[in-house]
């Protein structure tokens, strides 16, 4: 093995189990320290150790918020505790919070430079660099906060906060802050919602509940009627913008994702089938969604074609807690519910660069002419 490197499980490859493993067989490591073998019942599985990285984190968040190079990470067994880190680096505590004030729901801001907390009692804008309070806001009477938002420019922030019961419904407030100012700039009595997501603007917030719903964010009015909504108990679980905000793809409880026009507020296409869970982040670069699956998988869908383009290979037996794409587009973060972060490669030049530097040196004329048939010799790789 590498020096200071030892190899503390072994994950086996889609639909396979300990089960299909040889008889007695274990994991063998190459005299030269650098591939791994075991031996299954039909075939000798091959993994290069300088492919494998040591795992990141280690701890099961209460509640999450991840962009590219930090996370955001909430304690609440017994210590109210906010957590910054980036992945595979050591955390820092962000914030404590009163025992009885803590972390409901977390947010960052594009840029990573600013966190929004809400708890029971407050909801705090911090500085993540500096590690302070920059403004502390108290909503009228409620109970806990549901989800925050920053604005795209990071100067607004949209809160959802669930109230005391009224009779034996409960009551949620969506709110608009200058959190700089402390000043709320408006409020409107909404459904429980489980997605609040501003347009690539700023000028629109959307909001899902059982239908999808518009507001001016300026002024809070609402924009058109509802849209979305399927109906007969179904819900809409997360909502993502296009990039010109033109568009705004809806996942339902369904599992479905249907991408919507914002000014006519209908379908642009058939619904897209994908077993969908509910949390969905968009790339920077590109209109293609990254979506959790119900079996804890990552599924990509161009938003531009209605299609879908796959599901992402590894598996994330710990569930996923938070989702995002990194700053160039070429990778999806995945932040597992046992405090790992994942990278998986999704940029088709990404993906190429990895498998060349995977295999070295392209098929050489001779052994393209003994494996390859049906199709005239071309360089797979660019040579070292």
């Amino acid at each position: 093995m590498r020096e200071g490197h030892f190899l503390t499980k072994v994950t086996l490859p889609e639909g396979l189990s300990d089960e299909t493993l040889a008889q007695g067989a274990i994991p063998q490591v190459a005299f030269d320290g650098r591939v791994l073998r075991y031996l299954m019942v039909d075939r000798v599985i091959t993994v290069n150790l300088a492919d494998l990285s040591p795992a990141s984190g280690g701890t099961s968040w209460a509640e999450a918020a991840l962009t590219p190079g930090r996370l955001l990470g909430a304690k609440t067994d017994g210590r109210e505790e906010v957590h910054m880190m980036t992945p595979g680096g050591p955390g820092e505590i962000l914030q404590r919070r009163a025992d009885d004030d803590g972390p409901t729901a977390l947010a960052l801001s594009q840029d990573g430079r600013l966190a929004a907390v809400g708890g029971s009692r407050t909801i705090s804008v911090l500085d993540v660099n500096a590690r302070r309070e920059l403004a502390r806001l108290t909503p009228d009477t409620f109970t806990t906060t549901e989800h925050v938002a920053f604005s795209p420019d990071g100067t607004r922030l949209a809160t959802v906060v669930e109230g005391p019961e009224d009779g034996a419904a409960r009551t949620y407030s969506l709110a608009m802050w200058d959190w700089k100012a402390r000043r709320l700039l408006w409020s409107d009595d909404v459904r429980r919602a489980q997605d609040v997501e501003f347009a690539p603007d700023g000028r629109t917030l959307a909001v899902a509940t059982d239908a999808e719903r518009l507001y001016d964010a300026a002024s809070g009015r609402p924009i058109g009627g509802p849209f979305g909504g399927a109906g007969q108990g179904i819900t809409l679980t997360d909502a993502v913008f296009t990039r010109d905000g033109r568009s705004l793809a809806i996942v339902d409880s369904r599992g479905r994702l249907t991408v919507y026009d914002v000014a006519t507020r209908r379908p642009a296409g058939e619904a897209i089938s994908g077993k969908l869970s509910g949390y969905a982040v968009r790339s920077p670069r590109e209109d293609v969604v990254a979506a959790v699956t119900r079996d804890d998988r990552v599924q990509l869908f161009d938003l531009a074609g209605k299609a879908s383009l796959g599901v992402l290979a590894d598996a994330n037996q710990d569930g996923v807690r938070a989702l995002a794409f990194a700053a160039d587009g070429s990778r999806v973060l995945v932040l597992d519910g046992n405090g790992t972060i994942r990278e998986q490669l999704v940029e088709p030049g990404a993906v190429a660069a990895a498998v060349c530097a995977r295999a070295g040196n392209p098929l050489s004329r001779t052994e393209w002419a003994r494996y390859v048939t049906g199709a005239p010799y071309r360089e797979t790789c660019p040579r070292p």
